[in-house]
């Protein structure tokens, strides 16, 4: 099911196995801190009740508030893979982006329920409890003087904790609390 995300979209590909982005980087291209880029977050489900939180960001470098990076350039960049097998592509202002996170009868030690394992061609590592992948690409492209990095973080996170009994439903939401607990409001 596609995002509402007004500069960002996603699917899920191969039941879940690969993450497609499209990043709008014409109209999602504007000031930020202090230079001109696209950055755009989003947090979906996934399978195995997690959530990953995906940045996609693309900077110019030099950055700044100059004339020329005030806008996307008219860049077209063809089918590019990085080394741990991220697929890129930049057309009429778009950024496709495929990120294949499971394969299929791979070698691992972590085999899911469904024989599906982690890819382990892509760089996972953890940082505060979660597990991550960030990508870099130093050079996209260059228009002028002006080389632009892309930037792709992953954090997968797990559930918050287990949905709320009936005493925490209660205590939260019946008028007065619950009768049984002696509670009057």
């Amino acid at each position: 099911m596609p995002s509402l995300m007004p500069f960002i979209d996603y699917s899920f590909l191969d039941a879940g196995k690969i993450i497609s982005l499209e990043c709008n980087l014409s109209d999602g291209w504007r000031m930020h801190t202090e230079t001109y880029c696209f950055s755009e977050g989003l947090l979906l489900d996934w399978k195995f009740d997690k959530r990953i939180g995906i940045t996609v960001s693309i900077f110019p470098r030099p950055g700044g508030s100059r004339d020329a990076v005030k806008q996307w350039p008219p860049i077209k960049v063809g089918t590019c893979t990085l080394k741990w097998s991220l697929v890129y592509s930049v057309d009429n202002g778009f950024l496709g982006i495929r990120i294949p996170l499971l394969v299929s009868g791979g070698e691992s030690k972590t085999t899911l329920a469904n024989g599906d394992v982690p890819n382990c061609l892509l760089p996972w590592h953890e940082k505060g409890g979660d597990l991550r992948l960030h990508f870099i690409d130093r050079q996209i492209a260059t228009y002028g003087n002006t080389k632009y990095e892309l930037q792709v973080l992953c954090v997968f996170r797990s559930p918050v904790g287990p949905p709320p009994t009936m005493i925490d439903w209660c205590r939260r939401f019946y008028p007065g609390g619950l009768p049984t607990l002696g509670k009057k409001r």
